[in-house]
């Protein structure tokens, strides 16, 4: 029986989650020992990221003209359901494991970070700018 191809898989498999604890460590998250510890300070930094968007999606929201309020609202419904299902499958390959909180946070961070970058550029508009609502 060949091993080389299950060895293969799972360096690939170490080499990810390595990769996704060292960005994690990099973070406000570094000083934590445990799995769990970890997973809780990437679920409060998930909440910071998702405190910042809402407010600067209400800041948004209140500059629109009654006609745009409803097209931002469809589209923020929409890209949080993109969101997390995207997040879901991100980690579905630790689904059930301790890691998969910190995986799943991690991913929801990192793309409610970029909406946040998205809608904040919407407040700062030049003048005469047709692409901008």
């Amino acid at each position: 029986m060949n091993m080389r191809g299950p060895c293969i898989l799972l360096a690939a498999g170490l080499i990810f989650i390595f990769q996704g604890l060292g960005a994690m460590a990099e973070g406000e998250c570094a000083d934590h020992s445990t799995q769990s510890g970890v997973n809780t300070c990437a679920a409060s930094e998930l909440k910071k990221v998702d405190e910042e968007l809402n407010a600067v999606y209400d800041k948004l929201l209140s500059r629109l003209d009654p006609g745009q309020k409803p097209l931002l609202k469809a589209a923020e419904r929409a890209w949080i359901h993109y969101r997390d299902k995207m997040c879901e499958f991100h980690g579905s390959g630790t689904k059930g494991g301790s890691i998969n909180p910190m995986i799943v946070a991690n991913c929801l961070t990192e793309l409610t970070t970029g909406q946040t970058r998205r809608l904040s550029q919407y407040l700062d508009c030049e003048e005469g700018d047709l692409s901008c609502p």
